[in-house]
This record gives structure tokens, sequence and C-alpha cells, in this order.
């Protein structure tokens, strides 16, 4: 933690959590699931930018 992370004189929020200790050997898996609330023109854009990022599952309506 860095003065250059908080606003103010003291830490607050996020720069004052701790970081969870592990209990075992976790690991994360599995589909996570993204709404993407979007009324411009073009969803075929966004459709595209998410499968760049790796989605292997995109529908649109």
């Amino acid at each position: 933690m860095g003065a250059a992370n908080s606003s103010g004189t003291r830490p607050a929020g996020a720069d004052v959590k701790a970081t969870p200790t592990p209990e075992g050997k976790q690991r994360l898996e599995g589909e996570i699931e993204v709404s993407v609330d979007f009324h411009g023109d073009g969803p075929d854009k966004i459709a595209e930018a998410l499968k760049g990022a790796g989605a292997k599952t995109v529908r649109t309506k």
C-alpha cells in the first residue's frame, strides 16, 4: 500500500482490505456469466469484443 493509492490522509476502503488466506489448495474453475446492457448500434461489436476476450458462447437479443 502506498500513499498514492488513498485519497486523504488515512487509508480507507480497498486500500485497507486484507488479502484472504486461501483454505487448502482450492482452485477457481467453471464458467462465469456476463451481461451487457447495450443500447447503441452494432451489438456485433460487443459480441466480437467478448469473443476476443475468450468468451465461448455469446448471445444477443
